[in-house]
């Protein structure tokens, strides 16, 4: 059941990011090398790696565009990047 949802959800996904351009670098590399329907299956098993390392890790997701307001908040000039796990990285 669980399964279903996330390639339901990832189809979706697929299909808006298909529709307006895809923004997501990865997703972009996913959908090149690969069909649709494997690169689906691949952002869905994707998604359930980044929900099992929340659980486990007991972390919450943070938006991608809260990441860098976080960091300027800190008074931190590097650019901080969203981690899908939850947690700003400095590049």
């Amino acid at each position: 059941m669980l399964r279903a949802l996330l390639i339901s959800g990832a189809s979706a996904h697929l299909r808006h990011q298909k529709a307006r351009g895809v923004t997501d670098p990865w997703l972009a590399r996913s959908a090149r090398a690969a069909t649709l329907q494997v690169a689906m299956v691949a952002f869905a098993a994707k998604t359930a790696r980044i929900i099992w390392a929340m659980l486990v890790q007991g972390r919450t997701l943070r938006d991608r565009a809260s990441a860098p307001a976080a960091g300027l908040l800190r008074g931190d000039s590097r650019r901080a990047r969203a981690h899908p796990i939850g947690r700003a990285t400095k590049v």
